[in-house]
C-alpha cells in the first residue's frame, strides 16, 4: 500500500495545477501530526531528493504565506519538523542549494524551497 501510495503521489506531484488546490482539499484540512505522518511515510518509499517535488508542491501552494508569520498557517514547519526529528533537515536543507538544484527547470522549486527555509530560520530567531 505505502509503495502504490508513494508511486501515486510522485506522479501527481509533477502535475502542473495539482498542488493549486491542496488548501481546499483534504490535504488543506490536515493537522500537523497528520502532515509529520504522511512525511514519514513518504520519507521511508522516497529519497530526500524524491522528497523535494512534494515540499516544492506544498510551497506553492502556500506561496502566499512563505514569511515568518504566515508559514505557522501552512503545513511546511510540520514537515520540517519531521525532517528534524530524522536528522535529515540539514541535508534537506544541501540539496535545495546543491547540484539538483542548480538545473534551469529546478529554478522555481529551489527558490520556493529556499523561501520557505528563511521564513523559518527567520521564524524561530
Amino acid at each position: 500500500m505505502l509503495t502504490l501510495l508513494v508511486t501515486d503521489l510522485s506522479k501527481r506531484v509533477h502535475r502542473l495545477g495539482l498542488w493549486l488546490t491542496v488548501r481546499s482539499s483534504r490535504l488543506g484540512t490536515m493537522a500537523d501530526a497528520q502532515w509529520r505522518t504522511l512525511t514519514g511515510l513518504l520519507l521511508d518509499g522516497l529519497s530526500l531528493e524524491g522528497l523535494m517535488p512534494v515540499f516544492t508542491a506544498v510551497c506553492r501552494a502556500y506561496n502566499d504565506s512563505l514569511t515568518p508569520v504566515g508559514l505557522a498557517l501552512t503545513p511546511l514547519p510540520a514537515i520540517l519538523r519531521e525532517l528534524q526529528a530524522r536528522n535529515v533537515l540539514s541535508d534537506f536543507t544541501k540539496l535545495v542549494g546543491g547540484r539538483w538544484a542548480l538545473l534551469p527547470e529546478r529554478r522555481k522549486e529551489r527558490d520556493l524551497a529556499r523561501s520557505a527555509l528563511a521564513a523559518r530560520r527567520k521564524s524561530q530567531g
